[in-house]
């Protein structure tokens, strides 16, 4: 290899100097006698270069939108879906409301009702607030739990009836001989009380305590709500029905036929909690025995009586005057009507003492 190496060597040396020698151009000798490395007889010994797999460059742009769209599901949806509250009754399903969430996506949700709220607002103004309401949108897997509307302190005021408390959005409780306390007013939705008188009929106030005024009380005042009555009739209070000529309808009064359309019985359908009555209007109804006959009772003051300062004594003209009278119809509750007395001439007339 090293022999080879100087051999090429002095060739190379001593063709240049024969070059240097002639009298040709040095360009024109040098472009047809120079060696090429591929003419060489010296081996090449540089590496093969590695089969590299060329890189893609054409990287897809990648951008954040400024807002996401949410599906609002085209209206009536369920509950917990999202909602359009300009969809009004029809974004969600019957009973739903479209609530919209604070910093949220509105979502159907059960509407606030008997003290139970969502937001503040549900508890209307009098010092109420929404206690530990956690509300989940539509785009968040979270449970939503529903508050409690309850009071904010406030002064204590005695009282003994509304008038007490101004108009500040306060009424009196317990305002009997003055010791009523003036609280919040419950708010616009049915359910929150303080006592019977904001229930329905038949419902009853469940679990306010209030403790009176100037006392000392171990307890917290606590509004109430309205409960259903556990000892009252399933069905409520029963409808007027009519009344018939057999049936007694007090002392001075008569079953008498009316335009009133009253049914012949009810009965309570305790399944359903309603009361269910003929349609016959065929009954008559319980009236004054005056408002029957059209004039007052013309009996004595014998069974009647006499007003305060007034005996009841013989009439001074000798007038008969019947001890009583009956209004009565010949024909049941249809009439006419007409006072039947007497004819015993011993009911007296009152007279000044």
């Amino acid at each position: 290899m090293w022999v080879r190496l100087v051999v090429m060597t002095m060739l190379v040396l001593a063709v240049g100097c024969s070059k240097n020698d002639g009298d040709s151009p040095a360009t024109d000798t040098a472009s047809t006698d120079t060696v090429s490395p591929t003419d060489s007889a010296v081996p090449t010994d540089s590496p093969t270069p590695l089969d590299v797999p060329s890189l893609d460059t054409n990287i897809p742009e990648t951008t954040t939108p400024e807002t996401v769209s949410v599906d609002t599901g085209g209206g009536n949806g369920a509950l917990g879906a999202c909602c359009d509250p300009s969809a009004a009754a029809s974004a969600c399903e019957a009973g739903l409301l479209c609530l919209e969430i604070p910093d949220g996506v509105p979502t159907c949700h059960q509407p606030a009702g008997n003290a139970i709220c969502n937001v503040d607002a549900d508890c209307g103004e009098g010092g109420f607030y929404c206690k530990g309401a956690q509300l989940c949108d539509c785009t968040v897997d979270c449970m939503t739990t529903m508050g409690v509307c309850e009071s904010t302190g406030f002064p204590t005021v005695c009282c003994s009836d509304n008038k007490d408390c101004g108009d500040g959005g306060l009424m009196c409780v317990g305002g009997d001989n003055g010791a009523g306390v003036c609280k919040p007013i419950p708010p616009p939705v049915y359910g929150p009380c303080w006592d019977d008188a904001a229930c329905m009929a038949g419902d009853l106030c469940v679990g306010a305590q209030s403790c009176p005024c100037n006392a000392d009380c171990d307890m917290e005042d606590q509004i109430g709500t309205c409960e259903a009555d556990p000892n009252a009739a399933p069905c409520g209070e029963k409808p007027k029905t009519g009344c018939s000529p057999q049936e007694d309808c007090g002392t001075g009064n008569v079953c008498m036929f009316t335009d009133s359309c009253l049914p012949s019985t009810c009965v309570c359908d305790e399944e359903a909690k309603d009361w269910i009555c003929t349609a016959d209007c065929s009954a008559g109804e319980c009236v004054p025995a005056k408002q029957a006959c059209g004039t007052a009772n013309p009996a004595g003051c014998k069974n009647t009586g006499c007003p305060d300062g007034q005996v009841c004594g013989p009439s001074p003209d000798g007038a008969c005057i019947p001890s009583n009278c009956f209004c009565s119809s010949q024909n049941g509750t249809v009439g006419p009507w007409a006072w039947n007395c007497t004819k015993d001439c011993a009911g007296g007339l009152c007279q000044p003492k």
